[in-house]
Parts: structure tokens; C-alpha cells; sequence
């Protein structure tokens, strides 16, 4: 019978650290199983705006501010306000940093506008004001940088540039302060007739936005049902339909355990995870099963998975076995705890690709046929499990 064996294949699509994944090459001339590691890529820009609070990472900082010059993102514009607004709660945190991380990114005094503004915002009154001097500020922004900066908790949100702000600050910290803040915006009363219209179109704001968000972070989906039990009214009938609509709209395989679900498949796309690994994190390839396989040539079981159970810290584990039974149904391999996932995730709605894959090559004297590839798959934090099961055909050629 054939023995696995391992070569490293990086875990593929993730933000933060360095993991070791295993892919589990199953022929009969195989060599003795070893592991690996290896560093993960670094994370797309967006991924890094979008989920920066998982991790807080400020080691992509300069050369994210470079991409958003080079973008031509940085400076006056609809961008400016959410900008200033992510920034200072990075600074904020990091107040030791910030002005060398400016420094450091070698932008011009135009692209710097949104950054002196969040150092102001950050309460970095000093760092603030050097920077506007050495950019040659007019005097009367000068003497904004005078006043108290408003409490982002406290302030009247009148605009939708003003829901910006707060998921700014949402994404930059994970407070679910400024997802209440959103929230709030519809308790507001549209006054009668047409004058009411830029409450209504403010709400009507809040509204997408929080379904968006909600759809990405798991945070914003607690926060939403959380308070479509405490509030009241309008605002409770809309919580609870956004709350349902994510439910029922999130991305589901035939083979589920109540939001728990997933799909197993057979690829000879040996490029499939470096494809997964090149999108933003919330997005997938297309995956097909194929259906027979030559015998000498290497193809991939592939797990992917979504509905996961997260813990208050938003941590998952989910973790598999892999049985490979023969044409004649006797056991061809056994493979045990492979690892799913393991650690922190913005949404038990996302697809998940697992962390571990297993390979396969069928060689002589693997006999033809079709073998069977089944897989009990278990989330650990959520305490649901799947069976699934995949076939696939050894031809001569």
C-alpha cells in the first residue's frame, strides 16, 4: 500500500504569520513523511485596509503609503476623510511611529494633507503642526490644527462622508463603537416632506453599509443582531432584516451542517492555490472536480469550507481526516488530523481553503479503477461536522 509522503505547499490566502502547511503526496514509490515551513505572501493593500485589525500589522505602513501615492489615493478627495480617519487610530496606537513612518514614505506635502490630519485627529497636536510648517500651510488651516480635535464617538453624523470615517476607524481598530455609531444614524427622524430627504438618503446609507460589513466581518454581524434585540422601531426592523439577508445570502455547499458547509474536489490545476493565494481574501477561484486521472500524473484533493464556528476572539479550528479506499474498496491511504484552519478570521462566511492538501499519483502497482476519496471534516469551535466524499478514476493514459 502506499505510504505518504510530504513536500511543502504554503498555506495560500491568508494575512498574518507564517504557517506550516503540508501536501500529502499518496503513490507507491513514496518517500517518508516530513514537514516544513514557510513564509506566507504579504497581504494586497486591500486586505491590509480591510482587516487591519486583526492583526494591527505596521510593518506594511510605508510601503502602503507609497502604493496609495502612487495610486494617486493620498491628498484632497473623496478618499481624504476615511483616510485621515484609518490613520489616526493607527497613529493613535503606534504615537512613537507615526511621524517616521511618514517620514519614511517620502510623499509630497499634497499627499501628506490626509496624514497631518490624522495625526491631529490622533490628539499628535506636535507632529501635526511641524509637518503643516515644513509643507507651508496657510495660515488659517494653520490655526484649525489649533483646536481640539472633535470625539469620534461624540460628533453628529450628518454626511455620508461621515459613516466613511467611522468604517474607517471600524477596520483600522475592530471597535464596534463605530459600528454603533452607524447604527444610531437609523434612529434619525426625517423631518416632514422633501426636508426630510437628506435623513432618509443618510439612512438609507447606513443601511447598505452595514450589510456590506456585516458580510465581511463577523464583528459587524454580532454587532447588528446584538442590537436589533436593544433597539426599537425602525431601526430593529431593519437590523433584523440585514441580520437574515447576510444568513441567507452567504456562499453555501450541498453538503452542510446548518451554516456549517463544504465541498471536496479533485484538481489537476497544480496552480490552483498560487490562483487563491493571488485574490483578495474574501474572493475564490473557480473550483471543478475532474473525473479520471492518468496514471503518473499528480493531482490535488482540495477542501474548502465556510459557515465556521468563531470564538469571542474570532478564532476558528476546523480540522479533517482523509481515507482513500481502492476500486476493490479496500483502505488505499488513511491520513488523520489534517489541519483546516486554525486561528483568526473576519467572517464565518468566508470560503476557506484548507491549510493542508493531500496529492495524489497513482503508479504501478496501483490498480485501475475508480478509488474513492472521503473526508470527515470537523469544526472544533463551532461543534459541527461533515462527511464528504469524492471519486476518482485511474486510467492507463
Amino acid at each position: 500500500m502506499a505510504q505518504p509522503a510530504a513536500r511543502l505547499t504554503p498555506r495560500l490566502g491568508t494575512w498574518a504569520g507564517a504557517l506550516v502547511a503540508l501536501a500529502l503526496v499518496l503513490g507507491a514509490d513514496s518517500a517518508p513523511a516530513q514537514t516544513e515551513s514557510s513564509p506566507e505572501p504579504a497581504p494586497s493593500a486591500q486586505d491590509w485596509f480591510t482587516y487591519h485589525y486583526l492583526e494591527r500589522d505596521t510593518t506594511q505602513i510605508v510601503p502602503v503609503l507609497r502604493d496609495l501615492a502612487r495610486e494617486g489615493v493620498l491628498g484632497p478627495g473623496a478618499a481624504e476623510a476615511p483616510l485621515a480617519s484609518f490613520f489616526s487610530e493607527v497613529f493613535r496606537a503606534n504615537p512613537a511611529g507615526a511621524a517616521g513612518w511618514i517620514r519614511d514614505a517620502e510623499l509630497d506635502p499634497e499627499q501628506r494633507l490626509p496624514l497631518i490630519k490624522a495625526l491631529w485627529l490622533a490628539g499628535l497636536k506636535y507632529d501635526a503642526v511641524k509637518l503643516a510648517r515644513l509643507d507651508a500651510w496657510p495660515a488659517g488651516d494653520m490655526a484649525k490644527l489649533d483646536k481640539p480635535p472633535p470625539d469620534r464617538f461624540g460628533f453628529h453624523i450628518s454626511d455620508p462622508s461621515h459613516l466613511d470615517m467611522m468604517w474607517a476607524g471600524f477596520v483600522a481598530t475592530g471597535d464596534v463603537r463605530f459600528v454603533r455609531r452607524v447604527i444610531g444614524v437609523l434612529e434619525y427622524e426625517p423631518a416632514p416632506g422633501e426636508a426630510g430627504l437628506p435623513v432618509l438618503l443618510l439612512r438609507g446609507s447606513a443601511r447598505w453599509s452595514l450589510a456590506t460589513n456585516a458580510d465581511q466581518h463577523e464583528l459587524v454581524y454580532r454587532t447588528v443582531r446584538e442590537e436589533a434585540e436593544r433597539r426599537t422601531g425602525f431601526a430593529q426592523e431593519v437590523l433584523r432584516d440585514i441580520a437574515e439577508q447576510v444568513a441567507r445570502q452567504a456562499p453555501s455547499f450541498p453538503n452542510r451542517d446548518g451554516e456549517f458547509s463544504a465541498m471536496l474536489f479533485v484538481t489537476d490545476d497544480m496552480d490552483f492555490r498560487k490562483r487563491w493565494a493571488s485574490l483578495p481574501i474574501s474572493e475564490m477561484p473557480r473550483a471543478e472536480s475532474i473525473e479520471r486521472v492518468a496514471k503518473g500524473k499528480r493531482v490535488e484533493v482540495e477542501l474548502v469550507f465556510t459557515g465556521i464556528g468563531l470564538d469571542s476572539d474570532l478564532n476558528a479550528e476546523v480540522v479533517y481526516d482523509v481515507e482513500i479506499l481502492k476500486p476493490d474498496s479496500t483502505v488505499y491511504a488513511e491520513l488523520p488530523n489534517l489541519l483546516g484552519i486554525r486561528g483568526r478570521r473576519p467572517s464565518r462566511f468566508m470560503v476557506n481553503l484548507a491549510y493542508s492538501t493531500v496529492q495524489i499519483e497513482f503508479d504501478p502497482p496501483d490498480p485501475l479503477g475508480i478509488y474513492t476519496v472521503k473526508a470527515k471534516l470537523r469544526d472544533l469551535v463551532g461543534k459541527k461536522a461533515l462527511e464528504l466524499s469524492v471519486s476518482i478514476e485511474a486510467v492507463a493514459e
